[in-house]
């Protein structure tokens, strides 16, 4: 081989090793729903070619069982796993928290995911972390500022999310439309800005991601067990797979608005039939529909006794009955509608779910539709 060549080629491979560690992913989002569980194994492998090295996992989650849902826990036990033993990382120095090997032992947020991680990560080693699902954001800062310090070019920090619970199947996918925004602007604000069971492991994640200037947002996969399951009105779960890395140019997003209409209902009252969580996890929530809603100013929601799509020319009026509920989202002037329809009991109120269900002339067979504006 001519010297020159050589020495070029000597050049080329580090060069080519510091491009590769600088746009790797930095941080994933994966569901501990193991539906999924063979997807979440595809998109690992997927990761793993592109980070030359990983010795560090930190993974977070909700915790689903402790009494006290205000505090962080972690484990430093070795786990036994079908794939291995997985040894806990005593080298990343990260405090303040509750040892709990039991508590996390027994949590799929953090054992579903082991044994993939195991699998694909040979030689690395896990610190494990649950987080109450009534902690606050505001007192995140500390972990958060230690998991900036810790997690280095050799680390992946990985949040075990699953995101919405217990919908009807197109009910749900209007309340990820909004997850998948925040997760792509990097943007939580409050606890209940979104319908996913940890919004403060997405937090840790798009925060910890921002500060490593990790601003693109690449989507691997978007399920929903409804859709999955072929029977959209049952209740789901949702999962989305993605990562952060560095990027010369990152996309453009547009703007996006989600809702949720409804006449004549109490979430107090309702939150046990419906489930609390169609009560939050949209942009704008009106549970009690009594006078015209602009959406914007070419689309009205109306309240009346029958439900139904008119059109002129230049507006859309949207007539909403107390007999369905009304989601959707705005986005690059398609609008999406899902009506959903209700039954009445006494006081209370419920999807109806029924084969024979009522179905809004216009609309697919879950109650979708999509209209070009």
């Amino acid at each position: 081989m001519n010297f020159k060549i050589f020495l070029l080629f000597l050049l080329i491979i580090p060069i080519f090793l510091i491009l590769k560690i600088f746009f790797q992913p930095l941080s994933l989002v994966l569901p501990h729903h193991n539906l999924v569980k063979d997807k979440r194994l595809e998109f690992l492998k997927t990761i793993a070619k592109k980070r030359p090295l990983t010795r560090h996992i930190i993974l977070i989650g909700p915790d689903h069982f402790s009494p006290n849902q205000a505090n962080l826990f972690y484990a430093d036990a070795d786990w036994h796993l079908s794939t291995g033993q997985y040894s806990f990382d005593r080298s990343l120095n990260i405090t303040g928290l509750t040892l709990n090997n039991h508590l996390l032992k027994s949590d799929h947020a953090i054992y579903n995911l082991l044994p993939d991680l195991k699998t694909v990560f040979p030689n690395s080693q896990v610190f494990p972390i649950l987080i109450g699902q009534k902690y606050p954001l505001s007192k995140l800062e500390s972990l958060l500022s230690q998991i900036k310090t810790a997690c280095n070019f050799n680390c992946l920090l990985i949040a075990s999310v699953d995101f919405s619970h217990y919908l009807p199947a197109a009910v749900a996918n209007v309340h990820d439309q909004k997850s998948l925004f925040a997760l792509q602007t990097q943007k939580i604000a409050n606890l209940d800005d979104l319908e996913v069971d940890s919004p403060q492991s997405l937090y840790l994640l798009t925060q910890f991601s921002k500060f490593k200037n990790a601003k693109l947002f690449n989507l691997f996969s978007h399920t929903n067990s409804g859709f999955l399951a072929q029977n959209p009105v049952i209740e789901t779960t949702t999962h989305f797979m993605g990562s952060y890395q560095r990027s010369i140019f990152t996309p453009k997003l547009s703007p996006i608005t989600t809702f949720t209409f409804t006449q004549n209902i109490d979430p107090k009252l309702q939150s046990a039939s419906l489930g609390d969580r169609f009560f939050y996890g949209v942009d704008q929530i009106n549970s009690n529909l009594s006078l015209p809603h602009n959406l914007s100013p070419n689309i009205t929601v109306v309240p009346t006794s029958s439900t139904s799509i008119l059109r002129t020319s230049n507006h859309l009026i949207i007539n909403l009955s107390s007999d369905f509920s009304l989601s959707g989202y705005l986005q690059n002037r398609k609008l999406h509608l899902v009506f959903s329809p209700l039954t009445r009991q006494g006081n209370q109120v419920f999807f109806d779910r029924s084969p024979s269900r009522p179905l809004v002339p216009g609309t697919s067979n879950y109650g979708s539709v999509v209209i070009k504006l």
